[in-house]
């Protein structure tokens, strides 16, 4: 194998490696509010993507519900609860996937889940593994024809 060769190989080998330890090392939650984005809602129909989250909220990934007579311009003066979503990164460690239900003053109620995995604050598998996996398979093919030249 030529030294040409050797080095693209490398080359190849080090990006590869650096997106995967860039995904492997940063945890990626979905990252929205039903307030501001009526997809956030249900992220399992939208074309929400998780994203990467920030250094010091690497720890989970949560969604919290919450039912609660808010007061829209005009839209909500019967005080029936509205439901709003909200999900992002946390700081909270967690090993699985749990929930809490809670219920305040004012008819307000709400459900605060909390997970440790990629995406898990959505409801419908990721597209991060698959794109590392197409990512993986480009690679191998490329080096094995490189090694095979």
């Amino acid at each position: 194998m030529s030294s040409n060769r050797i080095s693209t190989c490398l080359l190849i080998f080090i990006f590869y490696n650096t997106i995967i330890m860039h995904s492997v090392l940063s945890l990626q939650c979905f990252r929205c509010n039903s307030f501001t984005d009526s997809q956030c809602s249900s992220v399992t129909t939208s074309g929400l993507r998780a994203q990467v989250c920030p250094p010091h909220l690497q720890a989970s990934c949560k969604t919290i519900i919450q039912d609660a007579p808010f007061a829209s311009a005009g839209t909500n003066n019967s005080n029936k609860p509205t439901t709003r979503v909200y999900r992002d990164c946390s700081a909270i460690r967690t090993e699985d996937k749990h929930c809490m239900d809670r219920v305040g003053t004012e008819k307000v109620k709400l459900r605060y889940c909390i997970c440790g995995e990629d995406a898990c604050n959505h409801g419908a598998l990721s597209n991060t593994a698959q794109i590392q996996s197409i990512l993986f398979t480009t690679t191998i093919t490329l080096l094995a024809y490189l090694y095979a030249s």
